[in-house]
């Protein structure tokens, strides 16, 4: 995957997600708190995509922005696909490519253009927070999975102590509306309420738990002392630690759909 640094941007979408990049991607300092938050989530979803995939599987990202994870799983001999709803977004992913076999394709989370069982794996990271219907996103992802297949979520935290998104709350089968913050985000989830929309979905959580952690902020000039793969070490095992969920930014969990009908939460099976 070519750098941030090596593409000039052809326009203002471009701009601002080569600015992305180059604080979190390609940051000139690693122990910044926007490089430390996004190379911790994107480590954990590579971590368990590889686990869960070999060459030739179709690793789908939805919501891929700059695609990074994608182009970084087609360089692991995976059939990469990049799904966004910006097409600007996609032509900036595609300027990055550097091999194996990556596909960048336009659509909506609450319409995939992909058959049903395509996928082996579906990531999908910071992404659930925009939409107005979480739900109806995930019975996709369900769909495009094949059975046995995995799907890898990360979201905002509601129980994170600084969190002031509101969480996300069903009202009978409505999703309860949120207006979009500046940045384009709706709701939080807590790690609890993530499991319940998985599960109703029709999938089995196996692994679950938070990343990211706020005591690495850069309000905080010890962590300058270490260097960043010390930091990333310690903010995992704080992770992992009671209390964790007041303290870490974001959730995540892993769950498989069922080898078989899987349970459709509207009633039936599918």
């Amino acid at each position: 995957m070519k750098p941030s640094t090596a593409l000039q941007p052809r326009n203002d979408r471009e701009q601002l997600l080569r600015m992305y990049d180059q604080r979190e991607w390609d940051a000139a300092d690693p122990r910044s708190q926007w490089a430390l938050k996004y190379q911790a989530r994107l480590s954990l979803a590579l971590e368990l995509l590889q686990a869960e995939t070999g060459p030739g599987d179709v690793v789908l990202e939805v919501g891929a922005a700059q695609a990074n994870c994608s182009l970084l799983m087609a360089e692991q001999q995976r059939v990469a696909v990049a799904l966004d709803i910006d097409p600007l977004a996609l032509a900036y992913g595609r300027r990055k490519y550097e091999r194996g076999e990556f596909h960048a394709i336009a659509g909506e989370a609450s319409a995939l253009p992909l058959s049903q069982g395509t996928c082996r794996a579906v990531v999908a990271m910071e992404l659930l927070e925009h939409l107005p219907d979480p739900p109806r996103a995930l019975g996709e992802m369900v769909r495009v999975l094949a059975p046995g297949g995995v799907l890898v979520l990360t979201a905002p935290n509601a129980d994170f102590v600084h969190e002031r998104l509101p969480e996300f709350a069903r009202s009978g089968r409505e999703p309860v509306p949120g207006a979009p913050d500046a940045a384009g985000h709706r709701f939080a989830f807590s790690l609890s309420r993530l499991r319940c929309l998985t599960t109703d979905a029709g999938l089995r959580v196996e692994h679950a738990g938070y990343v990211g952690c706020v005591f690495f902020s850069d309000r905080n000039p010890w962590k300058r002392l270490l260097p960043a793969s010390r930091i990333a070490g310690i903010s995992r095992w704080l992770n992992r630690v009671p209390g964790a969920r007041f303290w870490s930014y974001t959730c995540w969990l892993v769950a498989r759909r069922p080898i078989g009908p899987t349970a459709n939460p509207q009633g039936g099976s599918r």
